[in-house]
């Protein structure tokens, strides 16, 4: 999990499904989590979702249709960050 930090390349048709639109946040036990919508983790690729997972302890994603459709945005636009 302390992999050096990694970029992973998504097509514009991942990105139309919010696949860029993901947020890294602390799980209850203090470990890196990816949170992102259902679609998103839908449209990124096994290999992908591997690749993330070499980085963090899990991935989190839930349906949000109607803010993708309507609101314009995903689940980073939900989480407020704190610095």
């Amino acid at each position: 999990m302390a992999a050096a930090a990694q970029v992973i390349d998504i097509t514009y048709q991942q990105m139309e499904n919010f696949a860029g639109n993901v947020l890294e946040v602390e799980d209850h036990r203090g470990l890196p989590t990816v949170a992102m919508s259902s679609a998103a983790h839908a449209a990124f690729t096994p290999e992908q979702r591997a690749t993330l997972l070499e980085h963090c302890a899990d991935i989190h994603h839930t349906p949000i249709p109607t803010l993708e459709a309507v609101g314009g945005g995903s689940v980073r636009c939900c989480i407020a960050e704190l610095h």
